[in-house]
């Protein structure tokens, strides 16, 4: 009859801590589901990131080359202003 009571007693403790494990586990379950989720936001900001400044670099290079064709554009209408203010002088 102790035996059996044991038995029994054992068997509880063992199917509780089953219990718990299997607790243990799902918890852990949706904390890995949690974290895949982050890491996939945190993937997709970075992507995004990227091609922003992809996206940046390609118009900081046209700008640059905007200013490059603006300060030509400039320089030569300094030298035909010079040029015509000599020809005016000259006259």
């Amino acid at each position: 009859m102790q035996k059996e009571a044991d038995f029994k007693a054992k068997n509880n403790q063992l199917v509780d801590e089953a219990a718990v494990l299997h607790l243990k586990m799902v918890n852990l379950q949706e904390k890995i589901t949690q974290m895949e989720r982050e890491r996939d936001a945190w993937v997709l900001k970075e992507d995004s990131a990227k091609e922003s400044i992809a996206s940046l670099t390609n118009d900081n290079t046209n700008l640059r080359a905007l200013v490059m064709d603006l300060e030509q554009s400039r320089e030569s209408l300094l030298e035909e202003t010079q040029h015509l203010t000599q020809i005016i002088s000259s006259l």
